[in-house]
């Protein structure tokens, strides 16, 4: 029974070390390349309309790009193309906000969204509430 009991545990540690090789490898692939992470809804604190976002940009290379939404902007709520500046990377990539991703703004709801491909790759751009 002792000798079951071990033999399994060590298949399930062994597993779950697998599994966390195998995910650790896939992150490391997909960052390389074309962003194939899923857009999403966030669970945020903060306060669009009074403070504005913070924009975080998934980094595939360096310089990374830069991207500021205002709280202007959030209170207009009118589509929007954004470039995600230079920065000395020798390219630039675009990202439209909807009427709808200002209004999930101004109910204090970030997300995430994919910026075009340029240069051979996007970024996963994720915006929250400043």
């Amino acid at each position: 029974m002792s000798n079951r009991r071990t033999f399994l545990q060590n298949i399930f540690h062994f597993s779950l070390l697998f599994s966390a090789a195998g995910i650790s490898l896939l992150t490391a692939a997909c960052s390389d390349g074309d962003n194939n992470e899923s857009n999403g809804i966030l669970d945020v604190d903060g306060d669009c309309t009074d403070n504005g976002t913070n924009v975080d940009i998934q980094v595939t290379h360096t310089p990374n790009h830069t991207l500021m939404v205002s709280r202007d902007d959030v209170n207009a709520g009118s589509v929007k193309t954004y470039t995600l500046e230079n920065n000395g990377s020798g390219h630039t990539h675009t990202l439209t906000l909807t009427g709808e991703d200002f209004t999930m703004l101004r109910n204090n709801v970030g997300f995430r969204k994919t910026s075009t491909t340029d240069d051979g790759h996007n970024h996963l751009v994720t915006i929250s509430c400043a």
